[in-house]
């Protein structure tokens, strides 16, 4: 059985200790075909799922804090992806010829022609990035091109709001919504149970993970301090990631108060990915005729034998 070859990236994430401990510390995109182009030296597409295998998170303080933490951190949080299933292939497809044509229309400006010109997605509404790709929603009589994202609601835009366009909200729009199982009986027409779905585009998979390193004594100014601190990993389901685009999200503890200085510490995730399929849709090969002549030549072939 062929095992395709796992690689090690990382991504770091510098933390603050929250005033308020319910406060979400950490909600950020990760690109890991960023991460493995940057690994391997080679361009690595968003065009293909990436396989995450296992997360592994760890803390440290971060540089300057290392004789004055006296807080510690405890992190808990989860890496959201988009699972590869049909539907949110299919949507990524769609989306990618959408605007494969809108650049072939425009000077020929082609991922093929100009390099490093990857159709890349973002995560939601609020969180992309500076190299997500751009389409244009309503033609080119769009005044305002719109991000690609994969979750969230697709808006137009206005003075006030952003304008993007989601591969949730695209691929759903264009699925008729399950129907409810009703009676069969002509004088009963009640709804015998609800449906167990309205969308088909796939919800984000989270895996969790939770780090720590508290300090066990010396408060602030009164010189170092020892620590405890602990790693996990999570192994995943080997579930492929449409496009390898995640999203972290964290929380922190122990909060801030008015007695100690806050401590910075530095959240450490490193990813256990392998490269999968493409995404790009394949041309089927057009069949071969079958002639008179291949016909007898091949009854003749089955005689011999």
């Amino acid at each position: 059985m062929y095992m395709a070859k796992r690689y090690l990236v990382k991504s770091q994430h510098e933390l603050n200790n929250p005033n308020d401990p319910s406060d979400r510390v950490l909600n950020v995109m990760v690109d890991l075909p960023l991460l493995l182009s940057q690994r391997l030296g080679r361009m690595v597409r968003q065009g293909r799922s990436i396989r995450l295998h296992s997360v592994t998170a760890s803390v440290r303080p971060a540089t300057g804090m290392l004789d004055d933490a006296d807080l510690g951190m405890a992190v808990v949080g989860h890496v959201e992806h988009c699972p590869a299933n049909k539907h949110s292939v299919r949507a990524w497809q769609d989306m990618f010829k959408v605007w494969t044509k809108q650049k072939q229309l425009k000077l020929g400006a082609m991922g093929r022609t100009t390099r490093h010109d990857d159709f890349e997605i973002g995560w939601n509404t609020d969180i992309k990035s500076t190299r997500t790709s751009e389409i244009y929603q309503a033609g080119f009589e769009d005044n305002d091109p719109e991000p690609v994202v994969l979750y969230g609601e697709s808006t137009e835009g206005s003075l006030i709001t952003s304008s993007v366009a989601t591969l949730q909200d695209y691929y759903n729009g264009m699925q008729s919504s399950a129907h409810n199982a009703t009676s069969k009986f002509a004088w009963n027409n009640q709804i015998v149970k609800t449906a167990k779905y309205n969308t088909v585009f796939p919800l984000a998979i989270q895996t969790p993970f939770a780090c720590h390193m508290s300090a066990t004594d010396n408060p602030d100014s009164s010189g170092d301090s020892g620590a405890t601190a602990s790693i996990s990993t999570v192994h995943n389901s080997d579930s492929a990631t449409l496009g390898g685009v995640l999203n972290v999200e964290a929380w922190a503890l122990q909060e801030d108060d008015f007695v100690f200085d806050a401590d910075t510490f530095v959240l450490t995730l490193t990813y256990e990915v392998s490269l999968g399929a493409s995404l790009v849709q394949r041309k089927s090969k057009p069949k071969k005729k079958i002639t008179k002549r291949r016909a007898r030549s091949r009854s003749r072939s089955r005689k011999r034998s």
